[in-house]
């Protein structure tokens, strides 16, 4: 009947209708909250890459004051208990003064290796290798890892912030070995080649996926390492190793 044709053709177009109307709010769903995390990420990242300018910044004074204020002031007593003890007639409060130099000796030592680890200013007077090897032949004393850090072949002089991120990189790097790997022997090399910086680590200790690692890691180090990654925009491939681990990073040297 007629009347029966109208009703199957009405409810048969308000079934499409209701149906597309479903779906455009689906859509519309998706594309909001798509473009809702993409503005949120570059929140976070704006806000994560303000951070670690800040860091940088604060390291930098850090650093400063106690290379040239705290190990000033203790030098500065050294020298004074050093006239004491050629002034002191008594051998009892010679040895005392001795030992109490012995002591502020200690402390200039630490504070020193504290300065230079928080900001080397060998990375703005000398560049990214000196800096680095100044920090891996410090860490070696320190530490029962050994890392043999070697630099094939001549580096220009990096921009302050790209050195200053790659060091902090490979600070992190060498931290979560004495952490978290169980290595021994570990080997950074640095080259140039074809326009870009290649720096290889070879360790011995536990296989780890890096990738993972930073997609489930609840820590900000894995995480800070990827975003230093990024500010600079380096890669960071891992390649099989037959023991341990071979991290490869790579970024362009930028005129």
């Amino acid at each position: 009947m007629e009347w029966e044709k109208n009703i199957g053709t009405v409810f048969w177009t308000g079934t499409v209708i209701m149906v597309s109307f479903t779906i455009g709010v689906v859509v519309f769903a998706v594309i909001y909250l798509q473009k809702f995390y993409r503005l949120k990420k570059k929140e976070n990242d704006k806000l994560l890459r303000a951070c670690l300018e800040v860091e940088r910044n604060e390291r930098k004074n850090i650093s400063s004051y106690l290379h040239d204020t705290v190990c000033n002031d203790i030098y500065a007593v050294s020298v004074y208990l050093s006239i004491l003890e050629q002034d002191e007639s008594s051998v009892e409060k010679k040895r005392r003064i001795v030992e109490i130099q012995q002591l502020l000796d200690n402390i200039l030592n630490k504070t020193r290796d504290i300065s230079y680890t928080t900001m080397s200013p060998l990375l703005e007077f000398s560049g990214l290798v000196p800096a680095l090897q100044d920090y891996f032949m410090r860490f070696n004393k320190l530490h029962t890892i050994q890392i043999t850090f070697e630099c094939l072949n001549e580096i220009p002089k990096l921009e302050l912030a790209v050195s200053y991120e790659v060091y902090r990189i490979l600070q992190e790097m060498a931290n979560n070995m004495l952490k978290h790997g169980q290595v021994t022997q570990a080997k950074i090399s640095i080259e140039q080649k074809k326009g870009s910086i290649i720096i290889m680590l070879q360790d011995d200790g536990i296989p780890f996926n890096i990738k993972k690692e930073y997609l489930e890691s609840s820590g900000m180090g894995i995480k800070n390492i990827y975003s230093r990654l990024q500010k600079i925009g380096a890669t960071l491939k891992q390649d099989r190793n037959e023991k341990g681990n071979l991290l490869i990073l790579k970024f362009q040297i930028h005129d």
